[in-house]
């Protein structure tokens, strides 16, 4: 009799255990901050702070990177796209490029960035590239930055993962959920 309670109760256990991993969030949807050591040691990571927020509203997604500098946002850069859909054309209002704005590389102010992407695995791994003009010392150009945004098996961890046109080395950010 002992015996068999005790299988019980270790199946109910294992039962319970199993509904409290199933119901936690397994998509890239929500709200991220950067874990610095574990991502690519990049100067601004000293005076900024990386958060990303990314949401779903029908088919579209909407990609909201912060860039905080004592708690408080000094830069926010947003696109709102559906994967497999169109481009999308997103006006450049400033000249900070936020994707390497410590470099001298400025972006091309009153002109558009390039935006699509698609899904590699629905909700966990989006693949989103982006073409845009920036000025650099020699003049214009354009860079196209891919960035594979990937979900961990316990949906806890995002990793950005980023190759760029001019850029020969992976870039990779590591995330963890705060919301």
């Amino acid at each position: 009799m002992k015996k068999r309670f005790v299988i019980v109760w270790l199946v109910a256990l294992i039962m319970i255990a199993g509904l409290a991993c199933s119901s936690s969030e397994k998509s890239l949807y929500g709200t991220w901050t950067l874990v610095p050591e574990k991502s690519t040691d990049l100067a601004p990571w000293k005076y900024r702070h990386l958060q990303v927020e990314i949401r779903k509203e029908g088919e579209a997604i909407t990609l909201l990177q912060k860039w905080l500098q004592r708690k408080k946002v000094a830069f926010v850069d947003s696109v709102t796209f559906v994967p497999g859909g169109q481009a999308v054309q997103v006006p450049v209002e400033t000249y900070v490029w936020p994707e390497n704005w410590f470099m001298g590389v400025l972006a091309k102010k009153s002109s558009s960035k390039k935006i699509s992407g698609v899904w590699k695995k629905q909700d966990q791994t989006l693949v989103v590239t982006r073409e845009q003009a920036v000025l650099i010392s020699q003049g214009q150009t354009t860079i196209t930055t891919t960035r594979e945004y990937g979900l961990d098996w316990r949906g806890k961890t995002l990793t950005i993962k980023e190759k760029r046109s001019t850029r020969p080395t992976l870039v990779k950010y590591v995330l963890k959920r705060i919301g």
